[in-house]
């Protein structure tokens, strides 16, 4: 059974108690930004949307969900951070899902 983590626009409830989370497996981090909450993911094995041919860095493995859209994007950074609280698996809201096979927005 797949694991999914549904990454949701509840900023006030996250941002009450930290800057970010990790799932479980510790394989997924998400962080709050100013104008977002962006999530990490390693290692993955779901197929990446098309990587822009001027970007030779990984890809498909930074995810931003703002509250005007949710997508891939370009980071050379990470969001990973040990000292990030764990959060439970669950779903609600709208965002995004990643998982180690799967990514969709919705």
């Amino acid at each position: 059974m797949n694991r999914i983590l549904t990454a949701m626009l509840l900023f006030p409830l996250v941002a009450s108690a930290t800057d970010g989370f990790q799932t479980p497996s510790g394989n997924i981090h998400c962080a709050l930004l100013n104008d977002g909450l962006r999530c990490g993911i390693l290692p993955r094995s779901y197929t990446a949307p098309a990587r822009p041919p001027s970007w030779v860095y990984d890809w498909g493995v930074s995810m931003q969900v703002t509250p005007k859209s949710a997508e891939v994007i370009r980071m050379r950074d990470t969001v990973f951070n040990p000292g990030h609280p764990v959060l439970a698996y669950g779903t609600a809201g709208q965002g995004l899902q990643i998982s180690r096979a799967r990514l969709s927005f919705y």
